[in-house]
């Protein structure tokens, strides 16, 4: 057997034929496959002395491993495909092996390495419960923006363009798609959450047999205690060993743990692990509890596991409640294994105009005859679904109409080439001159002339004639919030290229943020999708991407028509902020009344059950 380092023109047994893209396109090989080849070309390969490409220990999949990225014994890797024309980056987390072959770091890139070549080898795996992320966007600095998935992305895209632009009749971009529908809605006023947990008493219990449950769970009541927010709402707090009626805490060691008690009846029970928030009790003592966000998010929690455990919604406002009246939603989840006939358990959920909330659920094999109204429903979601069942999220069913809501790998991209040009000239290495500040701060048009001859005697007082932008800052630490300094910023920017402070999250620039804000609906290929993105500007980094759902109408004449018709109600359904802490719902809020209320069943069917054990012993 021939090494693999050797040149494809001795190795003999292979028959080589040289092909055009469209005789390759014909025989099989599609466009995403060649695209794939060129990037492994730019990104893995070398071209050697007779100008052949050669890729030596290549891979199949290609791992592109940034500078940043080693974690000790594991390293981030992050994966390129191509898929269905979409460019996707996923990260993966390698760790050290002792194996006689591995992938080993060549050039930036993972590259299947011999033991005997001296380096340290990886295989795939992680953490447990641990998941490592390339952060999707940064506009801080640019190397930060390249460490990230956009600026991965746009080092693909421009490489592609500068190395093989005879390949292309029209070269690889992100897709601009006219939106249907935009909006950036207000988010829900926490208040709500407020209001009904305000004037309650919250139960803290733990099995006093653990020592640091027992610990963690006088520090909380201890902390409620001491916390004027709590005294504001007018919420008290008491500690025993079992639950009482109304709003309890059980702190448990993990979800685990053996003494986890479900709520039943009038008692509502939340619960709290040590493990998710034991670091509280590292914190500074003068902190409010209501400050940290987890805690806040389980009170959240516990008041929404309330209002299904009594059938009625108290937190959403009026106006969200008629919004879910609206519609009936429907969650689907397979019960069977990979290889058994699927078993798919339905769940719905009917909200009346008061708040009242009813909970349906069946059960159904795919071979099955449905004989109710819910089960023949239930089929059309999963008949209609074939193929995309891993990426279902639900249905909702209005009077007339069936909408099935699916997850995609589809994500909304700002202009990074924009974004990066801007990066780029308010890169902190960027050289300037004590003289073109003053002649721009001289230049800057404001009615604030008090400031602006200020700020010029300031810069007369540099030392240096020459410095960088970093320098700049860090010397004359300006405000760069005030109108006078970012008409400074852009006065030296018009007259130099180079920004003294990156502007590109003011709202002039909104054009560069497409899909990154607010909620909109839009169409791709005959398909229907919506995004929902952050409500308020992002504070210079973003750690995932915006992603796209799609939205399907079953059996409708007017598809494009009849999502548009209930696109305003569905939107003020993911207004909410009770669901993901001062952020927009992904999927309507109901939805997670269903979740609740199956997580809910699961719990008390497995305390049932362990409770029949024991008597049977």
């Amino acid at each position: 057997m021939r090494k693999r380092t050797a040149p494809l023109t001795e190795v003999k047994a292979l028959k080589q034929t040289v092909l055009t893209f469209d005789q390759a396109i014909t025989t099989g090989i599609s466009t995403d496959m060649l695209l794939m080849l060129l990037i492994k070309q730019m990104k893995q390969g070398q071209v050697d002395t007779n100008g052949s490409y050669r890729n030596d220990y290549a891979t199949s999949d290609l791992y592109l491993v940034p500078k940043w990225s080693a974690r000790g014994n594991f390293q981030v890797a992050v994966k390129v495909e191509v898929k269905n024309h979409v460019l996707r980056l996923r990260t993966e987390t390698f760790k050290k092996t002792l194996d006689k072959q591995g992938f080993g770091l060549v050039d930036g890139c993972f590259k299947w390495l011999p033991k005997s070549n001296g380096q340290p080898l990886f295989k795939v795996g992680g953490i447990k419960n641990h998941r490592n992320l390339t952060p999707f966007l940064s506009v801080e600095e640019l190397d930060q923006f390249e460490k990230t998935k956009l600026g991965i992305m746009n080092d693909l895209i421009t490489g592609l363009g500068e190395q093989f632009p005879e390949y292309f009749k029209m070269f690889p971009t992100p897709c601009e798609v006219p939106l249907a529908y935009y909006q950036r809605p207000k988010l829900s006023s926490t208040s709500q959450v407020w209001q009904v947990l305000g004037e309650n008493q919250l139960h803290f219990f733990a099995n006093y047999e653990q020592p640091d449950v027992l610990k963690m769970t006088q520090f909380l009541q201890a902390k409620t205690v001491q916390s004027s927010r709590f005294k504001e709402l007018k919420i008290s707090s008491t500690v025993g060993k079992q639950p009482v009626d109304g709003l309890n805490i059980q702190v448990v060691a993990d979800l685990d743990d053996s003494h986890y008690i479900c709520g039943s009846g009038k008692r509502v029970v939340q619960h709290l692990t040590l493990t998710n928030f034991s670091k509280l009790m590292l914190k500074d003592e003068k902190w409010d509890l209501l400050d940290d966000t987890a805690f806040q998010m389980m009170l959240y929690q516990l008041g929404i596991k309330r209002e299904v455990m009594t059938a009625q919604l108290q937190i959403p406002s009026e106006v969200e409640i008629s919004a879910a009246s609206q519609f009936r939603y429907l969650m689907l989840d397979n019960l069977a294994d990979k290889k058994s006939e699927s078993l798919i358990r339905v769940t719905r959920l009917t909200v009346s105009a008061t708040g009242k909330l009813s909970f349906e659920k069946g059960i159904f094999r795919e071979s099955d005859v449905a004989n109710t109204e819910l089960l023949k429903t239930a089929h059309q979601i999963w008949a209609s679904s074939t193929r995309r069942h891993s990426y279902l999220v639900g249905a909702i069913q209005s009077d007339t109409n069936l909408f099935i809501i699916y997850g995609t790998y589809l994500i909304t991209v700002p202009d990074s080439a924009k974004l990066k040009a801007h990066l780029v000239a308010a890169d902190g290495e960027n050289r300037l001159s004590r003289s073109e500040l003053i002649t721009a701060a001289q230049a800057t048009v404001t009615v604030d002339e008090t400031g602006r001859e200020q700020l010029v005697q300031k810069l007369r007082t540099l030392d240096q004639a020459t410095l960088t932008v970093r320098q700049a800052n860090t010397v004359l630490k300006l405000n760069w919030k005030t109108k006078l300094m970012q008409a400074f910023n852009n006065q030296f920017f018009e007259d130099t290229g180079i920004w003294l402070h990156i502007p590109v999250r003011q709202k002039r620039f909104d054009a560069y943020w497409a899909g990154t804000y607010g909620m909109g609906l839009l169409e791709l290929q005959g398909r229907h999708y919506y995004f929902v993105g952050n409500h308020q500007l992002i504070k210079g980094k973003q750690a995932r991407a915006i992603p796209l759902k799609q939205i399907e109408v079953l059996n409708s004449s007017r598809p494009k028509a009849d999502i548009q018709a209930i696109f305003q109600a569905f939107e003020s359904l993911l207004q909410v902020d009770f669901v993901r802490f001062n952020r927009y719902t992904v999927i309507p809020f109901p939805f997670k009344y269903i979740r609740e209320y199956l997580d809910l069943e699961a719990h008390l069917a497995k305390e049932e059950a362990s409770l029949n054990k024991h008597k049977t012993r």
